[in-house]
């Protein structure tokens, strides 16, 4: 009898939102993420073994899991948010289905969210945690297609405007007044 082994090969993110440096063992390799940081790997189809340790060494996590699609590791068990939007043209009415949701405190009303804190969150967004949305894409003879973008907690409060990007408690007078006047010009802009 003939077996034949799958060559499939699946991305994978390896994603650290901590504040810390962490080593992540797979089966027999060893990758090194930093703090707040991301990195692709590509894994064929199979049974893996993940070790996460911290700079000490100590043991954070170990996972076993089959992979078989593309994906991001959620190292940490944190929540990821995948958010799915609408691009449109002209006066086009139609709307994304849309929910209201709380989390963390904050909510957020007429979003399409899918909530993850799965160990492994299989891919199913156009947009990885640091890639931007495109301002516009081509739709052709379409009037609408649906997007969706993945976000750590943190970055999805930030981009909705429920956090700021820095602490408020980092800035002095000088950088808030500057942050002050940047607004103070843009909404001149706006008016004008």
């Amino acid at each position: 009898m003939l077996l034949a082994c799958s060559t499939n090969t699946n991305t994978i993110s390896l994603d650290n939102p901590s504040l810390n440096d962490i080593n992540i063992k797979i089966n027999d390799s060893i990758y090194f993420v930093y703090a707040l940081e991301s990195k692709k790997i590509e894994l064929k189809t199979g049974d893996y073994t993940f070790k996460v340790y911290d700079a000490m060494d100590s043991l954070i996590c170990d996972k076993k899991i089959f992979i078989v699609t593309d994906g991001l590791l959620n190292l940490f068990k944190t929540i990821y948010v995948k958010y799915t939007d609408a691009y449109i043209t002209g006066n086009t009415a139609q709307k994304v289905e849309s929910q209201s949701i709380e989390l963390n405190g904050h909510i957020y009303t007429d979003v399409n969210f899918d909530v993850y804190t799965d160990f492994f969150i299989p891919k199913t967004w156009d947009y990885d945690v640091f890639e931007p949305w495109k301002k516009s894409i081509p739709l052709y003879f379409r009037k609408r297609t649906l997007k969706s973008k993945i976000y750590r907690l943190d970055n999805l409060e930030e981009d909705m405007g429920f956090k700021l990007k820095e602490s408020i408690y980092d800035l002095s007078i000088a950088k808030i007044d500057s942050v002050i006047n940047e607004t103070e010009l843009k909404l001149k802009k706006i008016e004008d």
